[in-house]
């Protein structure tokens, strides 16, 4: 039970018999015995108050049955001795009596709005008089009823209409011309306008008749009824309420059954209230219940219009009803949740939103209560699912779990029982994937329609969708700690969202190092996750796995995208162990861009120059790069080593000659890398000769500046350096059987500037001309005769050069000889080819009008056309595309 009208007292003691009441607007009517009739104004504003304003004596001074107000005619009729009197409904005073109408025991007024056009005249004069007449008030005779219509600000008959039966009770339909008439056991519907009577329901042949007091064996009392909104009539006999619709069928789901017979019953939707003996009683009309009891001592009748009247003989009560909200803040408070919902649905919202709002609210605080208190965990989830409550007015259920109240003080909650954290754990998953799927829907909404001006309300706000996945994700990561701590690590290395303030402290209290890392790493706090391996790695009690999982977290990382950030603590990792340093950069990373490669290169130049070098063999040597800058780095580095161990090893400024141990020649870092760099030089097509020639040193590493002379065809220098610096004629002879091309004008004469230089050597007394003789020997098939002829001196014996001459002669003959048979060859094969088109130009190919390309599936008809040895014919155009 709950309060709906709150009880407030108008007046009491009077010193008159109140027989009726009737109010209008902030006046209240009162009829008493002997024929008074008092007035009384209410005052709301400022603070209430209550005075008789006038009082009046009917000429009978017979006690006043009924009151009841016509406003269209301003006046208030009485009924007192069976005759009707028409009031000033302001003043009390006595306007007309209608006594055409005698022995009227009931008055009903027209609830009508609108206004009702009756024609009415003598048409004898051949034009018919039109008056307008509204149907007002209804007066009830013992046998029949009289309509009376005004017109301008009198009452005139509108029809009278004689009655089957004693009419017991009169109630106008709404917006209608439609009366309702109760008697004893019937109802009977009176069109006002045509006069049309006709029985609505009978209580005889109902089934109502079953309905206890209804039953046609017992003595009946009066039939009293009231309108419902919707033209329903509610009616009341002995201590039974029923309700007929419009088609005169009782609504068997609405009936209300009182303690004890009412006096007077009217609806108040959706209660009933009924004047029983000694109180007032309150009833929903869906479920029968007792709302209320009001103990009124002696309340004899009431007045339920513009104000809620009740009165007994001597005092008077206005029932105020409760706000609705407060009506279903008692069940609530109360734990009655269902008659909450129920007066919710029985209630009619201007807006039909309103009215699921509060009915989501009564279920959602139902759900609370049956989470809290009586701890049906699964009953109470699933009426929340089902109200499709946000993530939040879930997990705030377990105080333990739900996120902390920034602005309110760290207190000490309960653990949540095990059984509710399950239903939660299943909760969250289900969640999760809903968060994710809407993430995707708004991301492709706001991306679509970004220049648009479609409704931002289509889905939620994205900032909303991010902030629930936060909280749900790190409810469930703290549900995974406390249930089942071999699924944190799976949560956090995949994409989510937990909030690290929060988990932090959660995950370093159960020591879960690598799981806080993994969670830096999805959320994309790379700097934090890899200051705190950094820390680990420092610590005394570290071992080389620290630095092993910061080279691995690393590596996980975009290195175009995060550079500065690898680069960063590459520097204290190559500090602390260079291998595992090296690691980073050379392993896993295959796709950098050339960029990247450059600006790592810098860096480890920064550092060391062996650190760039490896670097840059790994990329060179087992990716293949072919960038010049790059290729030209390795060759700085190579010669910046090579420059400092020549200045170690010398001590001096003069020629950077260092003394070669050859006990130890095999583990000497300087030679090994003079061979790197020899070998790269002559093997590398990348570099570019030009630039790295002037980072050489000038008195030292002579055979690589061959080298790279050679690279650029500069051979008279590069010879030069085998003859004045090195002095190694054996060098000087593999370089011209290297490079002597005969077909490259700038190559062919390799041998001839060797041979003069040679010649040189022995006018200076520095070289023999027996060795010069060998020389022309031996590469005399490379030495072009007549400019060698023409360098040697003329003294020298034609005998000598016999070598020479059978050497060019052996080279003429072989290659005549070579040049025979490779034409005769040619010969073969051009006489092989011509039998081969004879044969072939021997066959016939058809070309019919159902020939067709078997590429293309056309016609071939008169086009050009190829055809293949397997005898497939096909367009020439169609042949060369395919």
């Amino acid at each position: 039970m709950h309060n709906v009208f709150h009880v407030q007292t108008l007046a009491e003691n009077l010193p008159l018999k109140i027989t009726c009441l009737h109010s209008y607007g902030n006046k209240i009517y009162i009829g008493a015995e002997n024929g008074s009739l008092l007035l009384y104004t209410v005052e709301e504003e400022a603070e209430f108050s209550i005075s008789l304003t006038e009082s009046r004596t009917t000429p009978s001074r017979k006690n006043i049955e009924q009151l009841c107000v016509v406003p269209e005619t301003g006046c208030l009729a009485v009924i007192a001795d069976g005759v009707i009197s028409l009031h000033d409904m302001h003043s009390l005073s006595l306007r007309e009596h209608l006594s055409d109408v005698k022995g009227v025991t009931l008055l009903a007024s027209s609830r009508r709005a609108e206004r009702t056009h009756v024609g009415s005249g003598d048409s004898s004069n051949g034009a018919p008089e039109s008056t307008e007449l509204i149907p007002v008030l209804c007066a009830a005779t013992k046998r029949k009823v009289v309509v009376f219509a005004y017109r301008g600000a009198n009452l005139v008959v509108l029809k009278e209409v004689a009655l089957p039966d004693r009419p017991r009770s009169l109630v106008w339909a709404y917006a209608s011309h439609t009366l309702y008439i109760g008697y004893t056991r019937t109802i009977s519907v009176l069109n006002v306008l045509t006069g049309a009577l006709k029985e609505l329901h009978s209580f005889r042949t109902s089934i109502t008749a079953s309905f206890g007091n209804f039953a046609p064996m017992k003595q009946a009392n009066s039939l009293s009824m009231d309108i419902l909104p919707d033209n329903r009539i509610l009616a009341t006999k002995d201590d039974i309420s029923i309700v007929i619709d419009d088609q005169g069928d009782p609504v068997q789901d609405l009936q209300v059954q009182w303690n004890s017979s009412p006096s007077h019953v009217v609806s108040w939707l959706p209660f009933v209230v009924g004047l029983c003996p000694g109180q007032l009683e309150v009833r929903t009309l869906r479920t029968n219940e007792v709302v209320q009891q009001l103990p009124l001592a002696h309340a004899s009748t009431m007045d339920f219009g513009h104000s809620n009247l009740v009165a007994s003989s001597s005092s008077i009560w206005r029932l105020i009803q409760l706000d609705i909200e407060d009506q279903i803040e008692q069940l609530v408070s109360s734990n009655n949740f269902a008659h909450a919902q129920a007066l919710v649905e029985d209630l009619d919202f201007p807006i039909e939103a309103d009215k699921i709002a509060n009915v989501i609210r009564i279920r959602g605080m139902f759900a609370h209560y049956l989470f809290r208190s009586e701890h049906r965990y699964q009953e109470a989830l699933s009426i929340l699912r089902e109200l499709q409550a946000s993530p939040l007015d879930i997990i705030n259920l377990y105080p333990d779990l739900a996120p902390p109240d920034p602005d309110g003080n760290a207190e000490t909650v309960p653990s949540s029982d095990k059984k509710a954290v399950y239903l939660l754990l299943t909760y969250l998953t289900e969640q999760r994937a809903l968060l994710s799927k809407l993430r995707l829907q708004q991301e492709h909404y706001d991306g679509s329609h970004a220049q648009t001006n479609d409704n931002p309300q289509v889905y939620p706000i994205l900032a909303d969708t991010l902030y629930l996945s936060e909280v749900v994700d790190t409810t469930l990561l703290k549900v995974y700690l406390m249930v089942n701590e071999a699924l944190v690590g799976p949560l956090l290395r995949v994409s989510n969202y937990c909030n690290v303030e929060e988990s932090e402290p959660l995950l370093l209290k159960r020591e879960k190092y690598d799981d806080l890392v993994g969670l830096y790493r999805a959320r994309g706090l790379h700097r934090k996750a890899l200051e705190f391996l950094k820390e680990k790695a420092i610590s005394p009690v570290s071992t080389a796995a620290e630095i092993e999982k910061m080279v691995s977290y690393l590596h996980a990382l975009n290195l175009n995208d995060n550079l500065d950030l690898i680069l960063d603590y590459a520097t204290w990792i190559l500090q602390k162990d260079h291998v595992e340093g090296m690691r980073i950069f050379t392993e896993y990373y295959d796709h950098v861009s050339i960029g990247s490669r450059k600006r790592i290169v810098r860096f480890l130049e920064t550092i060391s120059g062996d650190f760039a070098i490896r670097y840059l063999e790994y990329l060179i040597d087992e990716l293949a790069e072919d960038d010049p800058d790059l290729n030209d780095s390795l060759i700085f580095c190579y010669v910046a080593n090579l420059k400092r161990e020549l200045a170690s090893r010398t001590g001096l400024k003069g020629p950077m000659l260092p003394k070669r141990n050859f006990q130890n020649a095999g583990g000497d870092t300087f030679w090994d890398l003079r061979r790197k760099l020899a070998y790269f030089l002559e093997n590398s097509q990348a570099y570019r000769a030009e630039k790295v020639l002037a980072s050489f040193p000038t008195d030292a590493l002579y055979e690589e500046r061959a080298v790279v002379l050679s690279r650029l065809k500069r051979h008279e220098e590069a010879l030069r350096i085998y003859i004045e610096k090195v002095r190694n004629y054996r060098l000087a002879n593999i370089y011209c059987e290297k490079h002597h091309d005969p077909d490259d004008t700038e190559s062919s004469d390799v041998f001839i500037i060797l041979l003069q230089l040679y010649l040189d050597l022995v006018a200076s007394g520095e070289h023999s001309m027996s060795e010069v003789h060998s020389f022309m020997a031996v590469y005399g098939a490379s030495i072009d005769a007549a400019k060698a002829l023409e360098m040697l001196p003329e003294t020298i014996p034609l005998t000598n050069l016999l070598g020479y001459f059978e050497r060019c002669l052996h080279d003429r003959h072989r290659t005549r000889n070579m040049n025979e048979v490779i034409k005769n060859l040619l010969k073969a094969e051009c006489i092989q080819f011509k039998e081969r088109l004879i044969h072939v130009s021997s066959k016939r190919i058809a070309i019919t009008d159902e020939r067709m390309c078997s590429i293309c599936l056309k016609r071939i008809a008169n086009s050009v056309f190829t055809h293949f040895p397997n005898g497939v014919v096909v367009h020439a155009y169609c042949a060369s595309r395919n």
